[in-house]
């Protein structure tokens, strides 16, 4: 959790209270090489701090050829975004090419932290 803390305060110092609300939504994981983040067409309910480890983002043609969108090595936030924001579908997978720590959060969660808290809404619009 502490990369996670130096992350976010790297990007706009946030509050002891701050922090904590936010600690208390997010969750250690483990994506094994190669297991999806998420997957094109399911709906994104999650965002992640990239702890370590290299996550891609990728589509497929209509001939099946894939192709790379974007790489995220950590550190860094992975989660389709545009699913979360649209509710639609998510169009563009996301894929461990190595092992990687992760720490999940729902983004519903966030959002009603959002509400109340300016240092939280202005780390969500920085990111």
């Amino acid at each position: 959790m502490e990369k996670l803390i130096s992350f976010f305060n790297d990007i706009i110092p946030l509050s002891e209270k701050t922090l904590s609300l936010m600690g208390e939504h997010f969750t250690f994981d483990v994506l094994k090489k190669e297991d999806f983040f998420i997957k094109k067409g399911q709906f994104a309910k999650e965002i992640a701090f990239l702890e370590t480890g290299i996550v891609r983002a990728f589509y497929v043609n209509s001939s099946g050829k894939e192709y790379n969108k974007q790489f995220f090595s950590s550190p860094s936030i992975i989660g389709s975004y545009a699913s979360l924001i649209s509710k639609q579908s998510n169009q563009v997978a996301q894929q461990a090419l190595t092992d990687c720590k992760i720490w999940r959060a729902p983004f519903h969660k966030i959002e009603i932290l959002s509400d109340g808290n300016y240092e939280i809404e202005r780390l969500r619009r920085i990111i």
